[in-house]
């Protein structure tokens, strides 16, 4: 017959192997989401989106193209206002033609515009 702290003990002991196997189980599928983190470099798929200068939705700067890097060095959720939503702050690069060279833009875009 187990006392009441043995089968304390026991109870817990259960408890964290089954929230280390839950855990264990869950982290491929919490990587495989695509979360864009600051360091991280991304290319835009949408066909083409806006880049912002002082904060996210005022102060229009530029147009980049889907295919162009971003360099991501901070990120921001807006929870009201017309800009609601995430934002990634940093580097974008963007490739000209010919007549134009490759140059680059700081500033804030939308996160919906690298899915």
């Amino acid at each position: 017959m187990l006392n009441s702290r043995t089968r304390t003990r026991t109870a817990l002991t259960a408890a964290a192997t089954i929230a280390t196997i839950a855990a264990a189980a869950l982290a491929p599928v919490a990587g495989a989401t695509g979360a864009a983190h600051a360091g991280q470099t991304v290319k835009l798929t949408a066909k083409h989106a806006y880049i912002e200068n002082k904060r996210p939705g005022c102060c229009f700067v530029g147009t980049v193209s889907r295919g162009d890097h971003f360099k991501i060095d901070r990120v921001s959720t807006v929870s009201h206002g017309s800009a609601k939503g995430r934002w990634f702050h940093g580097v974008a690069t963007v490739h000209g033609d010919k007549r134009d060279p490759t140059f680059t833009i700081t500033g804030w875009m939308k996160a919906s515009d690298f899915r």
